[in-house]
């Protein structure tokens, strides 16, 4: 789970930059390719949905392993604080994720004002950006706490095993 979550992130980055460049592309005031601009529309759809997805598993990731460590450590009687933790990498995860999430609904909102001719493109354009660097800078913190998960977890198990065998 850890992984695809990690892969669904880095796709959805990959969506974002297809997606940016698709947008400057159909404007051909930066581009010289001709991208109609509904593709930059699909390409949009197709990038927000993978971020909300992404981060939005990656929360509910964190907040089911944080249940599943508390069980564990209840069940077998663990003195070690293994649930400290859990709750320090929902504390560095989720305002990022959310601010993620917010960056890419605002920028595809924004988009279709762009659409209309309310809102001028180069609005648009930065956002995008914004969202971008936003979304790498969330990926990050998600994969430094997604590593960090799986190594308590590993730790976790150990000590589990040793208290089977014990047993």
């Amino acid at each position: 789970m850890a992984l695809a979550l990690i892969i669904c992130n880095g796709l959805a980055a990959l969506a974002l930059c297809a997606a940016i460049i698709g947008g400057l592309a159909s404007a051909r005031e930066f581009l010289p390719l001709e991208v109609y601009t509904r593709t930059h529309v699909l390409l949009a759809i197709f990038a927000a949905f993978l971020v909300l997805f992404g981060h939005c598993m990656t929360m509910f990731y964190f907040i089911g392993t944080g249940i599943r460590i508390k069980e564990l450590v209840a069940e077998h009687a663990i003195e070690e604080d293994l649930v400290t933790p859990t709750r320090l990498f929902k504390k560095r995860v989720f305002p990022w994720a959310t601010m993620a999430m917010l960056a890419v609904m605002v920028t595809f909102i924004i988009g279709g004002g762009v659409d209309t001719g309310r809102v001028p493109s180069w609005l648009h354009l930065l956002l995008a950006s914004s969202a971008l660097i936003i979304h790498f800078a969330a990926v990050q913190k998600e994969t430094q706490a997604i590593s960090a998960n799986v190594r308590l977890f590993d730790h976790l198990d150990t000590i589990v095993t040793a208290d089977a065998e014990g047993v």
